[in-house]
């Protein structure tokens, strides 16, 4: 099989740039984000965001929310729908794979975008809450 000079060269490229990553301050970079944001999202009455540090293979902290539905009406699956229909879109981990939990990881957000996420969380609560002094 050949392989064409540009084929060798990119692959080359992407050795480089994989064995240069640093996979430890990425790690700590994600972790930093949603520990603010789960900070940021328990200061809501009844709400409970614990962070969630896995060590297996693939080390994705993230942040489990939750809420009395009862008080705030609004279910995990609105709560869904809702950040993905809205302006901006947010899409969260699917439930099926987070056992009908809200999950929030950082492997994707930019600066500022973890701000933006945990303000619309906030807003759909407080517009639900049902009496809720938030």
């Amino acid at each position: 099989m050949k392989v064409a000079p540009e084929e060798y060269l990119g692959m080359m490229v992407a050795v480089e740039v994989s064995l240069a990553f640093d996979e430890e301050a990425e790690y700590q970079r994600q972790l930093t984000i949603v520990n603010a944001m789960g900070r940021e999202l328990a200061r809501l009455p009844g709400v409970i965001a614990e962070s969630k540090t896995p060590t297996a293979e693939a080390r994705e902290p993230y942040i489990e929310i939750r809420w009395d539905e009862n008080v705030y009406g609004l279910s995990v699956a609105d709560m869904k729908q809702a950040l993905r229909s809205g302006d901006p879109s947010i899409e969260v981990r699917a439930l099926f794979l987070s056992a009908n939990e809200l999950h929030l990881t950082a492997v994707a957000l930019k600066d500022g975008e973890a701000e933006i996420v945990t303000g619309r969380i906030s807003e759909l609560l407080q517009e639900h809450g049902r009496g809720v002094g938030a």
